[in-house]
């Protein structure tokens, strides 16, 4: 993949590099601001990975503490999960380090989100008790397998509103009484550029929560029950917990 990206590059550019991404004008300047950005790539509600993705972060979190644990001698050694800690520390210094760190104009975290499947995989494959433990108590009881259902259709539930018309990102978007001026890092200061940025990530109504709106009547109230529908069929009828029940079983 670098190879071929390089080789894209010398042909556009007549550099391996892309000239026009390493400008300095889009590498954010200063500490200060970078540390507030890596902040927001994380908690912003508007851009932020763990708003958008909270259930991934969950597993991926508990996985990466499982593995930090570990002890030597105890199957997997601890070193891939110090490996995938520090990649997450750099994509998240990165990106925290670039104009423009969610990726806008997009929903959430655009320049995060390939990244986000690949880490939980490799971390649950390598650590994987912890997602074990979390299925084994959701299939404990049809109580919980109900709960489980309801979160994961709540979780959801934003991503496939924002799908309905009106666009939620075009009053995300939209210029207001704190950034009259479009925020074009070329055409503004530098400052005003970054305060409607972070006005922008934080301040606004959370476009997960405004794109619900599209579900208070006719079609967004059928694809609401059939997303639930859909999350507690798949939750009631999942192998969750066999191995517990298999362990009672064999006693």
């Amino acid at each position: 993949m670098l190879v071929s990206t390089a080789a894209f590059n010398l042909f556009r550019f007549d550099s391996v590099g892309n000239k026009t991404y390493l400008q300095p004008l889009f590498r954010v300047p200063g500490l200060t601001r970078r540390v507030e950005l890596a902040g927001g790539v994380w908690a912003a509600p508007n851009g932020g990975v763990i708003p958008f993705w909270p259930l991934l972060v969950l597993l991926l979190a508990a996985a990466l503490v499982s593995g930090l644990r570990r002890r030597e001698g105890q199957g997997v050694p601890r070193w891939p999960a110090i490996v995938l800690v520090g990649m997450v520390a750099v994509l998240t210094a990165q990106f925290a380090s670039w104009y423009s760190p969610f990726g806008w104009i997009a929903w959430g975290p655009r320049l995060f989100l390939p990244w986000l499947p690949v880490l939980l995989v490799l971390a649950t494959v390598l650590y994987p008790r912890p997602a074990q433990t979390l299925a084994s108590w959701v299939g404990g009881t049809s109580t919980r397998k109900i709960g489980a259902g309801l979160a994961l259709a709540l979780a959801a539930l934003p991503h496939l509103a924002a799908l309905r018309p009106p666009d939620p990102l075009e009053r995300l978007f939209a210029l207001d009484a704190s950034c009259p001026v479009p925020a074009v890092l070329q055409k503004v200061s530098t400052g005003y550029f970054y305060r409607c940025l972070d006005h922008t990530a934080w301040a606004k109504t959370p476009v997960w929560v405004d794109s619900l709106r599209t579900l208070d009547a006719g079609r967004g109230v059928w694809l609401a029950l059939a997303v639930v529908a859909a999350c507690l069929a798949a939750l009631l009828t999942a192998p969750l917990g066999v191995e517990r029940q298999l362990a009672k079983a064999s006693r």
